[in-house]
């Protein structure tokens, strides 16, 4: 399937990376300059594929480190016919110099991922296009090319082609030859594999805890996260625009600065060109473009070469992430979604900030910002308990501004920083996805507070008052009610295994409605084991009422249900799934998990 810019369930390839951080700065304002083909050497005109010869002289350039750009030659090997798709052809290219190969002109790192959008000029200085694919057992100096013309074309384009693009081009018969004479391993069985563009996260998550959360989360990309990658500042130092400079596109920055790193082709005015291949493969996009500090190539035997860089500042926007390139402006600004937030451990405190451009990812990013900080603070993999706080802030439709306020505790005896923020992601998803009206979320702000015991506990025992006296409640009983009595319940919270918790009795006190209705359940569950859906909202009103009458773990809800089976939206006088449903609460000082259900025979 294409590339969902929505996280959903799907695990990611992982690997890892190394990286130093790097300030960023602000995006200032630029005047709009509109420029073709032609008008610059930054954006040069088109040399067709059709018009090149083998054995033609050709020269790119690149970034292997830093920021200023590595001058190569090479040759035209030739042109594969509907090579990247049936209509995009693939010329295929030698180079040599930056990293690619050895002063003696052996292979050094050969093509590597992060090459991707290198442009390649004929001798006249025209643009021929830019590397995007390498062969499958690299390193090698062959390179497949994405015609230029098919990447201006992203610029003038109001839609996206339904079309797909090659992952994988086999090597025509004369190229393999070429390739056998200058010694390329097993040419015969070679293949041009689109060249990677992971998408590094930074925060200091290993591989094994980011590739945990991409299925906890629910991410679905075939542009694989990966671990280490610098982060991106909102203010601090910015990139330079620059055909072979360093060009990342990023879903986000920050603290999680989640960002794929390539080159720009062409620089047409204050649009800017790259890749040569999708990111997201989204068609129209609301990715950050940022410029990179590139830290080093690695040269990679078995799975392929690869540049190391940080993100420099916000300076612009991608708005196209097609097929052929991704492009975008400078100095125009993608509206993005500020997550902001408090995390304490003892003595020790962090404030994080992480700007999110894509909105389908708010809610994974808003989790993954939440988890780096905890680990930052509470320093160690182990279990404990999280008191956390959090304000989703959503502009309306209409312009006016919701703040869902939300408080929950969450405890677990092995990783508390990890299973603490997926509330909040349960949350912010909701209202990202909600089908009754547009909606952006312009902040979350979170406050977590760590500490190391575990106060775990879990109802042992219920018992009603009757007659002036506690009886123990089973559920196997049908207790007999009276309409518009009140049903008066204890509830004994004991210590789970292994929790730092102490025994604990709550009281509540819940109305029976009085209805018609002969038959009804009591119903009393741990905060810790509600995992109820919002059945039966039907506006966007509803669902922040919903969303802020959930309970937090630690907490015991009482509720008597008559008619249908359902739960009461706050302020509802009928349920939402139809049943009439009176409510009480009582807030414990542990994580409650169990839950019991009694019928009840309601009476005159």
């Amino acid at each position: 399937m294409p590339i969902s810019s929505r996280p959903r369930l799907a695990r990611a390839a992982v690997a890892t990376l190394g990286a130093v951080a790097v300030a960023g700065a602000a995006i200032s304002p630029l005047t709009p300059a509109v420029a073709e083909p032609g008008d610059s050497p930054e954006c040069p005109l088109v040399k067709p594929a059709h018009k090149l010869q083998r054995g033609e002289a050709v020269t790119a350039r690149t970034v292997s480190e830093g920021t200023s750009t590595d001058a190569l030659t090479g040759e035209v090997v030739g042109v594969i016919d509907g090579g990247i798709s049936p209509a995009i052809d693939m010329i295929m290219v030698k180079l040599a110099g930056s990293r690619v190969t050895n002063p003696d002109g052996s292979v050094d790192a050969g093509i590597w991922a992060g090459m991707s959008g290198s442009p390649v000029y004929a001798s006249n200085g025209r643009l021929i296009g830019a590397v995007s694919y390498g062969l499958s057992w690299s390193p090698s100096e062959y390179a497949g090319v994405t015609p230029a013309a098919a990447m201006y074309d992203v610029l003038g384009m109001s839609g996206g082609r339904a079309v797909d693009t090659a992952a994988k081009v086999d090597v025509p018969a004369y190229a393999e030859r070429q390739m056998r004479a200058d010694g390329v391993q097993n040419a015969a069985e070679q293949s041009y594999e689109r060249l990677p563009m992971p998408v590094s996260v930074s925060g200091g998550l290993s591989a094994s805890r980011l590739a945990r959360t991409t299925e906890d989360g629910g991410v679905d990309t075939a542009a694989p996260l990966i671990t280490g990658g610098g982060r991106a500042l909102r203010q601090g130092t910015r990139g330079e625009m620059i055909p072979g400079g360093n060009l990342a596109a990023s879903i986000s920055y920050g603290d999680i600065t989640a960002a794929g790193v390539g080159t720009a082709t062409a620089v047409c005015g204050d649009k800017v060109l790259g890749f040569g291949h999708p990111m997201m493969w989204s068609g129209p996009s609301q990715l950050t473009l940022h410029g990179a500090d590139a830290l080093y190539v690695q040269r990679d035997t078995v799975f392929g070469s690869f540049k190391v860089a940080n993100p420099t500042a916000p300076i612009g926007s991608i708005d196209r992430d097609q097929m052929a390139a991704i492009a975008g402006s400078v100095g125009s600004a993608t509206a993005t979604t500020k997550i902001v937030s408090t995390t304490t451990f003892g003595a020790k405190s962090r404030d994080g900030k992480t700007f999110v451009s894509l909105p389908d990812w708010t809610a994974y990013l808003a989790a993954i910002h939440t988890l780096v900080n905890g680990d930052a603070v509470f320093d160690g993999i182990r279990g404990g308990t999280a008191q956390l706080d959090w304000a989703i802030t959503v502009r309306r439709s209409s312009g006016e501004r919701v703040t869902i306020d939300r408080r929950d505790m969450v405890t677990d005896n092995r990783d508390i920083t990890y299973a603490s923020p997926w509330g909040i992601y349960t949350d912010v998803e909701r209202v990202v996805s909600n089908t009754f009206e547009d909606v952006h979320v312009n902040r979350v702000r979170v406050d977590a507070t760590y500490s190391e015991p575990v106060l775990a506990g879990s109802m042992s025992k219920v018992e009603v008052r009757r007659h002036g006296e506690w009886k123990t409640l089973s559920t196997r009983d049908r207790m007999r009610v009276t309409r518009g009595s009140d049903v008066k319940l204890r509830v004994t919270v004991e210590p789970t295994t292994g929790s730092d918790a102490r025994t604990e009795r709550v009281r509540t006190t819940t109305s029976v409605p009085a209805t018609k209705d002969r038959y009804g359940a009591l119903v009393v569950q741990g905060g810790a084991s509600i995992f109820d859906r919002p059945r039966g909202v039907k506006s966007f009103d509803q669902l922040v009422a919903w969303l802020e009458g959930q309970a937090p773990g630690n907490s015991v809800t009482s509720s008597v249900v008559t008619g249908n089976s359902g739960f009461k939206a706050p302020g509802a006088g009928r349920s939402l799934a139809g049943a009439r449903t009176t409510t009480d609460r009582a807030a414990t000082e542990s994580t409650v998990r169990g839950n019991r259900y009694i019928g009840l025979r309601i009476v005159n």
